[in-house]
């Protein structure tokens, strides 16, 4: 990589410049003596690099060590410039001689570094707009369980109701009324879908909502209380069921959602059944 090398007396002037730091020779030689303020006074350019440059100079003769830091500037096509410079002082017998300036182009570098600083934040700030969208998001489906499970329980209330006044009915109207109890079973099974509809609702909701529980499970208990469950489904009398149930050893798991699973397989198994 090419390099700016110039070489300073304990003033601070220039003793030698290689030709990449000034590539002009006529230049170059003219700088032989000179300092940093006489090349920005001759360019009509202002002192501030001049007065920084001189500043890193004394830091690194009272520090003793090497000084680094860049440079800016502007190219003729009128892009940004950065070259790191350093400064090494050398003694003699513990005595200042000479500062040994070095400078390299690391243009392409921080270019580099801004376009990745740029992407980051542009990284960041994609990020940040998608926490806050699933923030609503979570919000929104939160307040949808809400609604959903306190709608459902509010339905199903008045609908164990409405079973229990056509169960009384029903037992009011004398057997020869046929048409009259065939109407009352039919409303009592159609209550009675719309109840389990609801419960599904319910088991759903209070799946997302309750934590796993784990307990032990007793399948026969499990499978009565699903049975109960479904027993107003539609053709329910006409389905012949026989439990065979061993459980020869302890299952642990939690209740509400084993007992979710079986509603699910036990209905479907009567809706579907051929």
């Amino acid at each position: 990589m090419p390099a700016d090398i110039a070489v300073f007396d304990v003033h601070h002037t220039y003793v030698f410049l290689n030709a990449n730091a000034i590539k002009n020779p006529e230049m170059r030689n003219w700088m032989i003596g000179k300092n940093d303020f006489d090349y920005f006074k001759i360019k009509n350019l202002p002192n501030d690099t001049a007065i920084k440059r001189r500043k890193y100079f004394d830091m690194a003769v009272a520090s003793r060590k090497i000084t680094n830091w860049i440079d800016t500037g502007t190219k003729t096509d009128n892009t940004i410039e950065y070259k790191l410079r350093k400064f090494f002082p050398l003694y003699i017998n513990g005595i200042f001689k000479y500062m040994i300036g070095y400078g390299t182009d690391i243009t392409e570098i921080k270019t580099q570094e801004v376009m990745l600083s740029q992407s980051k934040k542009m990284l960041e700030a994609s990020q940040k707009k998608l926490q806050e969208k699933n923030q609503e998001l979570t919000k929104t489906n939160e307040e949808l369980d809400n609604f959903v499970y306190s709608a459902s329980h509010d339905m199903r209330a008045p609908l164990t109701s409405i079973l229990g006044l056509i169960n009384v009915v029903d037992e009011e109207i004398p057997e020869s009324s046929k048409v009259q109890k065939m109407r009352f079973e039919m409303m009592r099974k159609s209550v009675s879908k719309l109840d389990i509809f609801i419960s599904e609702i319910l088991d759903y909701s209070r799946n997302r909502r309750t934590e796993i529980e784990i307990k032990e499970i007793f399948f026969e208990d499990i499978l009565k209380s699903a049975l109960e469950n479904v027993e107003f489904s539609e053709d329910y009398n006409l389905i012949n069921i026989n439990l065979n149930i061993k459980q020869d050893a302890p299952f642990f798991s939690d209740p509400r959602r084993i007992m979710v699973a079986f509603n699910n397989i036990i209905s479907n198994a009567i809706k579907y059944r051929d």
